[in-house]
């Protein structure tokens, strides 16, 4: 599948831009674009939004959104839907996604 390029009505606060650019800064890549996942690490108990970086050149599938003047990478197009007028912010050092007050958790399509 190719990469598409697609606006998405996600907006991500000047907090969650700010960490984003920063850590974006200290990756390493040459030419870094910000994913956003659902995942978990192998040593935790629950699924979490969480942020990597990929090589722009390497990313030859999934989605590339632009939401609040930032480019954000989505390899899990299922949660593009669920993407859809929600906030991406920061809280207590977490990124986290919602939609007024609800935080966002989508079931995973693998359990």
């Amino acid at each position: 599948m190719a990469v598409s390029s697609s606006p998405i009505d996600l907006e991500v606060t000047q907090l969650a831009k700010e960490r984003i650019d920063a850590k974006m800064l200290d990756c390493g890549l040459d030419s870094p674009i910000p994913g956003l996942m659902w995942s978990k690490w192998s040593d935790q108990v629950d699924y979490c939004w969480q942020i990597g970086f990929y090589e722009r050149s390497q990313i030859f599938e999934g989605v590339i959104l632009e939401a609040s003047e930032t480019e954000l990478y989505v390899f899990q197009e299922w949660l593009l839907e669920d993407l859809k007028g929600a906030v991406l912010d920061i809280e207590n050092d977490r990124i986290v996604v919602k939609t007024g007050s609800q935080y966002l958790k989508p079931e995973h399509p693998l359990g």
